[in-house]
């Protein structure tokens, strides 16, 4: 289908908004308070912060022209209201600069940032010049200056290694010599979506303060005006690793090619690559202090269970992080295995927080045997700051044999083994012995089985309802839904099956209504806190109710190889822990009022560049222990409805003919009985084991359910043909499919 031919929301034009403002009870608090715990503050020489009584000049354009969401499919929300970092100082009271902020509000009309289309968004906004005479007067009234640098983030397209992206600008450093020339308290906010380039921290003497407020969502202004002035301590860390320079991140050589990629890097990526960081995966200061002790330690059959107490030994309140990380026979870096997040704890305050570690979280893949084992040898467990500044020794084991905690099946065979489990495993077909027609409602009712049902529907039938409508913005929901699938033909609405309507997210509701715009992926994961998180994408459940919005296309969940990648707001930690944990919260917020979360990008979207045809290539055991580890864990813990494959392909083959990612692992391996759906689109092809097996029909054999959007006239799915797999779908394979897909409408 051409471009022209696809509707504005799917050319990535934003539709107007309709109906009246609304916000889900609470929501406005929940996203506030999850910014505040987002905030990241990496220095704070001599106090600076927070600021008290002392009046304020507060320099850059991003302090009105904040970044509150990144751009693309994850940000087009429309809030009832955007709070700037300005509008939140504001708010706050703090003593601010009138006349410098007069300026900036004078010139920010007349040079209005170019924001670019689908795919060109912008780094960053020209900076707004400030003359000398303007500094001096901002010196000669204020004690402190505070500077907002921003950088835009964006699906589509990836940053790169020039000034204005991952580099400051020569205005940016400009002002910065200024300001430091000017002030002997400087404090810098960073409204940015990913990590960037640091080594200009190193320049400015007076530079004492540091925070990374990221894009906090509709809430921003007043969650940086919290931690500010104190009105509440930082307690946001790390969720990746900032090198000193970009050449230190292990896969900064492996990188940006618009063709393939290949993680040379293995396991090590992030903190497992590192001896050292300038800001290691972890780190974040507050205003007050804590100190963590290991209370009990003891081993079960199948856990390592950690009781710890944290207590703040400094003169503020403020939420402590308790980390624990473990070594693994083999390797020379420490993994983190176990965190909690206390409440709020008033000076000399303590509170205990329980760390039970399953044993298969220090599994590792051996590849000669194809199996998850815990390797014979001798395991510490430490409590840290960070993975290289662990401290407190919390426990040891020694594992006297190895254990084999699961069995897997190689999943980078070539074709002939491929297709000879291919063969293997073709499902039988259902028949029934029911003569009179089957409504689906007669299966909600329980008079009669899905299979009944299944048997009944034509391979027609069978083959429309494993592709969605055609396009997004459908009319038969929603105003600017993403798309619907199930009962869309004449045929399928005849046997009662709903339409199932879509939105994209997960930082609010693309849809044109008012909504929620929530924190964007990478604050979340800052707050290490899975109770906040849970809580506030209950929130955005709310929104999904209130609208009617079937499934949420969130949480992104991809791991965060290299600070480049575009899409990397969206997504939440280097680490497949973390981010499996953080997931795992969303999720069951997102379902907690009977919607379907959709986990996505399943896997290895890590780079944007040329995103529909890029291969990520990538050995079994780090595919299996780093890239495949946050979707297991979250469908483990959480039980999402519905996942997304990925645009990108696999190892030389696209994630949506991928049948050992989705049927041997997904399926087999982990159990999973939910929905499996396309990103938007496909890629057209043949599958090189059945070369008569094609596109729809292909990614059916493969074993992912739904084309979506849909389109009808993208193809067929070939006809059924039993006897003949070689060129066709059997029968089978289409009633297994329709079964995924029905058993997930059923069950909603």
């Amino acid at each position: 289908m051409s471009e022209a031919g696809l509707s504005p929301l799917a050319q990535g034009i934003s539709l107007p908004v309709e109906g009246e403002k609304y916000n889900s009870p609470g929501s406005i608090d929940v996203i506030r308070r999850a910014g505040d715990e987002a905030i990241v503050l990496l220095k704070n020489d001599d106090e600076v912060l927070p600021i008290k009584d002392e009046r304020v000049a507060v320099f850059g354009r991003c302090q009105i022209n904040t970044f509150f969401v990144g751009y693309g499919s994850g940000g087009d929300v429309k809030p009832t209201r955007k709070v700037s970092i300005l509008d939140g100082i504001k708010s706050a009271g703090i003593n601010y600069d009138t006349e410098l902020a007069r300026a900036y509000k004078a010139w920010c009309p007349d040079h209005i940032p170019d924001e670019g289309t689908w795919g060109k968004w912008p780094f960053s906004f020209p900076e707004m010049p400030v003359s000398d005479e303007l500094m001096q007067a901002a010196s000669d009234s204020c004690e402190k200056a505070v500077v907002v640098i921003g950088r835009a983030a964006g699906e589509d397209r990836d940053n790169t290694l020039t000034k204005g992206s991952f580099f400051l600008t020569d205005e940016e450093e400009a002002l910065l010599e200024k300001v430091d020339k000017a002030f002997e308290n400087v404090i810098v906010l960073l409204n940015i979506g990913g990590p960037i380039d640091f080594t200009w921290l190193k320049k400015y003497s007076n530079l004492k303060g540091l925070l990374i407020v990221w894009q906090l969502g509709q809430e921003m202004g007043h969650a940086v005006a919290d931690v500010l002035t104190g009105r509440v301590s930082p307690s946001g860390h790390l969720a990746q690793t900032i090198a000193e320079k970009y050449d230190d991140y292990p896969s900064a050589a492996h990188f940006g090619d618009p063709d393939s990629n290949e993680y040379k890097e293995g396991v090590r990526v992030g903190y497992r690559g590192l001896k050292e960081a300038l800001f290691p995966f972890g780190y974040g200061l507050s205003y007050t202090t804590f100190d963590t002790q290991v209370l009990d330690y003891k081993e079960t059959a199948h856990t390592f269970e950690f009781r710890t107490e944290i207590t703040n030994t400094g003169k503020r309140s403020g939420k402590g992080l308790v980390q624990l990380y473990a070594t693994i026979p083999g390797y020379d870096f420490r993994t983190l295995v176990g965190y909690g997040k206390s409440d709020e704890l008033a000076p000399g305050e303590s509170e205990v927080i329980l760390l039970p570690v399953k044993k298969v979280q220090v599994s590792i893949y051996d590849t000669d045997s194809e199996s998850f084992v815990i390797q014979k040898g001798f395991y510490e467990f430490f409590i840290g700051d960070t993975p290289y500044d662990t401290t407190v020794k919390a426990g040891q084991a020694t594992v006297t044999d190895d254990i084999v905690v699961q069995k897997c099946e190689s999943i980078t065979e070539g074709s002939e083994k491929l297709k000879e489990r291919i063969h293997d495993r073709l499902p039988a077909p259902v028949e029934t012995i029911v003569q009179e027609q089957i409504s689906f409602d007669d299966v909600r009712a329980g008079k009669y089985s899905l299979d009944d049902f299944i048997a009944q529907m034509t391979p027609a039938e069978l083959s429309d309802l494993s592709r969605g409508e055609g396009d997004m913005d459908s009319p038969n929901a929603i105003k600017g839904n993403a798309g619907v699938f199930g009962g869309i033909t004449p045929a399928l609405k005849k046997k009662d099956i709903p339409i199932i309507n879509t939105s994209d997210g997960p930082s609010g509701l693309r849809v044109c209504r008012y909504s929620s715009l929530l924190p964007i992926g990478t604050a979340v994961a800052s707050t290490w806190n899975r109770r906040l998180t849970e809580e506030l994408y209950s929130s955005e459940a709310d929104d999904m109710k209130h609208y009617g919005v079937d499934v949420l296309l969130g949480p992104g969940m991809n791991i965060q190889r290299n600070p480049l990648c575009g899409r990397n707001f969206e997504y939440y930690s280097e680490d497949p822990y973390l981010s499996g944990m953080t997931a795992t919260a969303a999720v069951r917020g997102i379902q907690s009022k009977g919607a379907a979360a959709c986990i996505k990008h399943f896997a290895c979207n890590n780079q944007e560049t040329n995103r529909y045809r890029n291969s990520s290539d990538v050995d079994e055991k780090t595919l299996r222990e780093i890239y495949l580890k946050p979707f297991e864990i979250a469908i483990r813990e959480s039980s999402p409805k519905c996942i997304m494959t990925s645009y990108n392909q696999i190892n030389g083959v696209w994630a949506h003919y991928n049948y050992d990612l989705v049927k041997t692992v997904l399926r087999k391996e982990w159990g999973y009985e939910g929905l499996v759906m396309t990103d938007w689109w496909m890629q057209l092809a043949d599958s090189p084991e059945f070369p008569g097996v094609k596109n729809n029909a292909y990614r059916i054999r493969a074993g992912v359910n739904i084309l979506m959007p849909g389109a009808l006239t993208r193809g067929d799915v070939g006809f059924v043909h039993d006897s003949d797999p070689e060129n066709y779908l059997t029968l089978g394979e289409l009633q297994e499919n329709a079964r995924y897909i029905l058993n997930f409408i059923l069950l909603r």
